[in-house]
């Protein structure tokens, strides 16, 4: 039977190592620490189960909503949660709508709920600074129209960013827009990490009739350094998290929709 003392140390050791690497797969955490890759995987376990660490498939990162992960890390977590979001959010949109949708791993979920619903899909006309979302509808093979945003490439996160790219956002004006909350505080004020996510997202609400937020509720209650704007100045709220009475009553009074994906 494995020493207390002994797993509280690996434990110590497994956090120490996530605070300093993105992330750490079952395999390298079993060589750095000398013991099986069946122990790494308990551990992991433990640690997950008292909120320190998030399962991803292979290993594990930190759980710590105030640090922004790497796109292919985040893409493996919460899943479930943001596929219960995408498919909540799927339902908000009616054939022939013109959407704007900003590329993060929640708006990949929201496309792949669409690509489940192709009679639907293929009346969109989409407008994304996503490459990875327009790969994914084929280049607007599967859709009415495509419209990608050029500007400065980002190869991690699979967008384009920058001034043309808002640029030529002010050009449209879409009947809906999806954007993604890297954090949400108590005071229900949507953050990004980024100051090009930020200045994209304020863009998207100011060239569409409606905007939702998509969030899984890892986001609620955390902080992000840059502000969008306030939830109450969106039209609607599609989030698994759980809000208590006043968040709840603040966004009725706004008129902003609150949608509990389940």
């Amino acid at each position: 039977m494995a020493r207390i003392g002994d797993m509280n140390n690996r434990h110590e050791r497994i956090l120490n190592i996530l605070a300093n690497e993105a992330a750490a797969s079952v395999t390298g955490l079993s060589d750095i620490l000398g013991v099986s890759k069946e122990t790494i995987r308990k551990d992991l376990q433990v640690l997950a189960e008292q909120g320190k660490v998030t399962r991803i498939h292979g290993g594990a990162a930190l759980l710590d909503s105030s640090v922004n992960m790497p796109f292919t890390i985040r893409q493996n977590v919460a899943e479930m949660e943001k596929r219960h979001v995408a498919e909540c959010a799927c339902q908000l949109i009616q054939e022939n709508a013109s959407l704007i949708i900003e590329g993060s791993t929640t708006s990949l979920a929201l496309c792949e709920a669409l690509l489940r619903a192709p009679e639907k899909l293929a009346t969109l006309s989409l407008i994304t600074n996503s490459i990875k979302i327009a790969q994914m509808l084929g280049l607007g093979a599967k859709c009415r129209k495509l419209f990608l945003l050029g500007g400065r490439t980002d190869a991690e996160e699979g967008v384009s960013r920058g001034k043309f790219v808002l640029s030529m956002l002010r050009e449209f004006h879409a009947d809906m827009a999806f954007i993604s909350a890297a954090a949400m505080n108590q005071q229900m004020q949507i953050m990004a990490f980024r100051e090009d996510d930020m200045l994209f997202q304020r863009q998207a609400i100011a060239s569409a009739s409606r905007t939702y937020v998509l969030m899984n509720a890892s986001k609620f209650p955390s902080s992000a350094l840059y502000s969008v704007c306030r939830c109450q100045e969106i039209d609607g709220l599609v989030t698994d998290a759980v809000l208590d009475e006043k968040n709840r009553m603040d966004l009725l009074e706004a008129h902003t929709v609150y949608m509990q994906a389940t």
